[in-house]
């Protein structure tokens, strides 16, 4: 073995050995961020009743007890021509019910009646912690046994933005009911396919694995701490 590769091959190594420790700082450091995201309580009263007005929706609240026992707050709008099937509306981080706006008139002026709820730690839902569908997943179970008893649903669908779409895809494991699933850039598919596009194929194992690390680090980081608290 040359000088010149031992170097390489002892750079590799340390780098490798940094990576845990790098993870965790990163971890601590954003953890918080991720896992406590901006409440974002602005309900776009003025762009909502406009939209209920352009297509004579009418809108209720609709309350669901999350299986932890928080309590997600939402809405249920019922198109003016109904045809029976319902759509269950998932919003982006840091956004409320009223960040999907745009699909829900569309979906509405097709027919469909929607469920808009804020999701767990968003909007005025309870919670202390998003999860992106490690727990939100169950809220939909949840949201889903309120609406067959409160209403007569043909179908159901499921329609997410960003953290959202990453709802639906992972409800789809544990709620049968929803005959399809629609989805617009769930974040960890479009944050594997840029690190697929910007950088070659060994780095982007390493940096997925130490970002990835460096979440669940700050996941358990946080939930430690709250124990300790409590």
């Amino acid at each position: 073995m040359s000088r010149r590769t031992g170097l390489i091959v002892k750079l590799a190594l340390v780098v490798i050995a940094l990576a845990p420790i790098g993870a965790a700082i990163v971890g601590k450091l954003i953890g918080p961020g991720i896992l406590h995201p901006t409440k974002n309580t602005y309900l776009r009263s003025d762009e909502t009743e406009g939209m209920l007005r352009r297509t004579s929706g009418a809108k209720g609240d609709f309350d669901v007890r999350a299986p932890d026992g928080i309590e997600l707050r939402g809405s249920k709008i019922r198109s003016r021509s109904p045809n029976g099937d319902w759509v269950l509306l998932f919003h982006g981080v840091s956004d409320n019910r009223t960040g999907v706006l745009g699909h829900a008139e569309f979906l509405l002026r097709h027919g469909y009646s929607i469920v808009t709820m804020d999701s767990r730690a968003h909007g005025t839902s309870g919670g202390a912690m998003c999860t992106y569908g490690w727990k939100e997943r169950y809220d939909t179970v949840a949201i889903t046994n309120a609406l067959y008893a409160s209403e007569s649903v043909r179908h159901l669908f499921a329609l997410g933005v960003s953290m959202g779409a990453a709802v639906v895809l992972q409800s789809a494991a544990v709620e049968p009911r929803n005959r399809s699933r629609s989805r617009r850039k769930p974040i960890r598919e479009s944050a594997r396919s840029e690190l697929r596009l910007r950088r070659p194929r060994v780095v982007c194992a390493v940096g997925k694995n130490a970002l990835l690390s460096g979440y669940y680090y700050g996941y358990g980081f946080d939930r430690a701490g709250r124990r300790i608290q409590s």
